[in-house]
Parts: C-alpha cells; structure tokens; sequence
C-alpha cells in the first residue's frame, strides 16, 4: 500500500555480500530484534532473505538481503525505465515464513544500480518497482516478488553494523564497485579455491585502483578489506 518508506539508511556489505535496513547496529539488536518482530528470518545471519513486520500493524520494520555470486548474462536495462512507487508493505498473514534468497545478480554499466533476482529473468514490461526504504526496491514481476534493486551501491558500502557516515558521490569508486562484483564470482570463487593466480592477479590489480587517501575514504577501505579477506582465504 501506499506509505512511507524505512527511515534506515542502507548498510551494503562485500565481506558478508549482503544488504540491511534495519534500525538494529549489531548482533544482540539482531536478536532483539526477532522477538520483536515476525517474518523471515533468523537468529543469526539469515540462509534465506529476511524481511521483518510489526506485528500489532504488520507494517514492514526491516529487512536482510542477501546478494547472490552468479551474474546474470542478459541485459536488465529495461528494468531502469520503470519509474519506482514508494510503499510501505504490510503483511497480509502475521507469522513467520521462509523468503528464498536471490540467485542472480546484475550491475549497470556505470555502476549506479545492482538488481539481484530469484532467477528466470525479467521480460519487458512485465515488472514493477515498489521503494521500500531509501535507495531500495522489491521488483514483481506478474505478481511475483522477483527481486530488488539497489540505485547507487558504492554510497552504501560499510564493513561494519553502522551504515556509512557520509553518503558522498564518489563516480570511481562506483566502477570499482562494478568490477568488483563482475570479478567476485561464483565460478572465479571456485578458482580461487584451487589457488588460481590469474584470479589473485585481478584481485591485487583492483585493489591497486582503490586510492583511499580520496574521495570516499571510509567507503574506499571496504573494498580493499573485502579483497584482502579472499586473498587471505584462498591463498
């Protein structure tokens, strides 16, 4: 339904390749959290996609996302045209189910939008994009939820339970980001489990592109932590 958006500034992660809006910053607010609240979800840090609801108005109060490693091979640009409709989502039914996670992801060219899916693509004018929180989109598609999209990733980077301090535009850090996600996945995963050093080669040459003496140097550090964590790893 028609509605505010959460007021929650997003928390994008690389190490744990995952998406928060929540009003909780660590991992007893998390707990707290789950018996305050019903939905998808957790204990912990969730297998499937969290969404949480109040249960007095069965208003959506936060959500976990998971971002999948497997890139989508097919344009979603499309997607892009469909202006978003800011909601706030009530649950129909109060109790708790399962949410399956996304299997796929996609990154724009310019790196300005990343759109994880459960899988089977998007034809052309088949979706809707409903806002849900600042940045943050659920795509249906044929009155399915499909997926989400996130506008502006790199503004949202933090290694940390606490979202960025400062949401800065920084337009390199951006295609970083985007190279980031076309590097880190599922099949150079495998690779990298076999020690693959064309894999360690790209991964070092990335990090040396992140200068974080500039621009957004807090948001800059995450990819260099997130890169250091799979050489550490895997090598």
């Amino acid at each position: 339904m028609d509605g505010e958006i959460l007021p929650w500034i997003p928390k994008l992660g690389l190490c744990t390749l995952d998406l928060i809006v929540a009003p909780y910053v660590s991992g007893s607010g998390h707990e707290d959290h789950q018996l305050e609240t019903v939905g998808s979800g957790d204990w912990y840090k969730p297998e499937n996609d969290e969404i949480r609801f109040e249960p007095a108005t069965s208003a959506l109060t936060s959500f976990w996302f998971n971002i999948p490693q497997m890139n989508v091979d097919h344009d979603l640009t499309h997607v892009l045209d469909v202006s978003p409709k800011p909601v706030s989502l009530r649950l129909v039914d109060r109790k708790n189910f399962v949410l399956r996670r996304t299997r796929e992801r996609w990154v724009s060219e310019d790196g300005n939008f990343l759109i994880c899916l459960r899988g089977g693509g998007l034809g052309v004018g088949e979706c809707h994009r409903f806002r849900i929180a600042h940045n943050v989109d659920v795509i249906v598609a044929e009155g399915v939820l499909a997926g989400w999209l996130l506008e502006r990733p790199e503004l949202f980077l933090t290694n940390s339970w606490r979202p960025s301090s400062a949401q800065v535009e920084d337009r390199e850090l951006a295609s970083i980001l985007r190279d980031y996600f076309h590097l880190v996945t599922d099949r150079n995963v495998e690779l990298m489990e076999n020690e693959d050093v064309s894999v360690r080669e790209k991964l070092e040459s990335l990090k040396l592109r992140v200068d974080t003496s500039v621009g957004a140097k807090d948001r800059r550090s995450v990819i260099v932590e997130a890169v250091d964590d799979l050489i550490d790893a895997f090598y």
